[in-house]
């Protein structure tokens, strides 16, 4: 599907879902004229994509458990909560 429909199914922008490709977090084909195409089946990723950087997860950190990203369970995946722990370590500390 087009990068358009995709992101108004994952209930996101074109500009996110794109960001989300080049950094290599979200799987993406191109057509020989330049379009990019998506599975549907990746919505789901998408979606978890968005919670975690809107939590504070950096991108870089997400590539490396990007494993993670495709389990119906996440948050059963020990290198996310070692993530999720290391983002919470560090709001903890600004907040001091």
């Amino acid at each position: 599907m087009r990068i358009g429909r995709f992101a108004r199914e994952a209930g996101l922008t074109t500009r996110q879902v794109r960001y989300y490709s080049d950094k290599d977090l979200l799987p993406v084909m191109k057509t020989a004229n330049g379009y990019r195409e998506y599975d549907s089946g990746q919505i789901p990723r998408a979606k978890r994509l968005h919670c975690l950087l809107a939590a504070g997860i950096p991108s870089e950190q997400l590539w490396k458990i990007s494993g993670c990203l495709d389990s119906d369970s996440p948050v059963a995946c020990k290198e996310l909560q070692e993530a999720m722990r290391a983002q919470i370590d560090s709001l903890e500390r600004r907040i001091r």
